[in-house]
């Protein structure tokens, strides 16, 4: 899917200009600029302190974890939300969980749903596309007596669909905090980004697997509320997605500040 690393096609989209000083910018939310962040590393730690900021954090967090089970609805908004934090904390001008916007959240959420549509529907496009040629060749070889023929075509087609499914799924979770990076960040062909992704990584590793730390330790946070009669996921899953909407937005200021040209 390199080709499309250099596709005509822009996001609408543009991504918000950081104060890589951590000046604030005026948003209202919190006491920007009270703990700004060093665009020369990313820090995790700021990341998983960061919902717990505001002695009413909990509320925001409710409030999504019990709307994220209204179909559609829920799940768009939650997008809208996450796409808030994100934005906020890149340009610097957040410090602890913003209130919904129950319009203005749900329509944002669209941008971030879109790009992550537009990507599944590729990879699930492929691989129907190569079930659906191999399965006809094996009807097709079968039907002609080549009942030989018929069962290797069907191993072959078991493999080419099994073997890339494996290696993109392992790939996926190396790669996903900079995928995940570009989705925010406005990019309709975000998961297809696979070239420029690894390039940017290559080039940045060490703060990479910090980020990758910040992000393993936000989806342990989310997964904490499990543990408490699993209602208490309600609460942990908006906590830990901030947590990785701050983290991964800190990548991206560490980026910008570093000039990356394949960002």
């Amino acid at each position: 899917m390199s080709e499309l690393d250099d596709s005509p096609f822009t996001s609408p989209y543009a991504p918000p200009k950081a104060d890589l000083q951590g000046a604030p910018s005026g948003s209202g939310q919190g006491r920007a600029g009270a703990y700004p962040l060093d665009p020369t590393k990313v820090d995790p730690a700021r990341a998983l302190m960061f919902p717990f900021q505001h002695p009413g954090w909990w509320k925001p967090a409710l409030l999504l974890g019990l709307v994220y089970l209204v179909p559609i609805y829920g799940v768009v908004l939650m997008m809208g939300w996450i796409q808030k934090v994100y934005s906020g904390v890149r340009t610097g001008a957040l410090d602890r969980l913003p209130d919904i916007d129950w319009g203005g959240d749900f329509t944002g959420g669209f941008r971030l749903m879109g790009s992550l549509l537009v990507g599944s529907l590729v990879w699930t496009f492929g691989i129907g596309t190569t079930v659906a040629v191999m399965v006809g060749m094996g009807v097709g070889l079968g039907a002609a007596g080549q009942e030989e023929a018929a069962g290797t075509a069907l191993v072959l087609g078991t493999l080419l669909i099994q073997v890339p499914i494996i290696v993109l799924s392992i790939a996926s979770y190396l790669v996903g905090g900079e995928l995940g990076r570009r989705a925010l960040s406005g990019d309709l062909f975000a998961l297809l980004r696979w070239k420029r992704s690894i390039q940017v990584i290559a080039a940045h590793p060490i703060p990479y697997i910090v980020t990758m730390a910040g992000l393993v330790a936000a989806l342990l946070a989310t997964y904490l509320g499990l543990f408490a009669c699993y209602f208490g996921i309600f609460v942990t899953m908006p906590i830990g997605a901030a947590m990785a909407a701050h983290v991964i937005a800190q990548w991206d200021r560490y980026l910008e500040h570093m000039g990356e040209p394949s960002r």
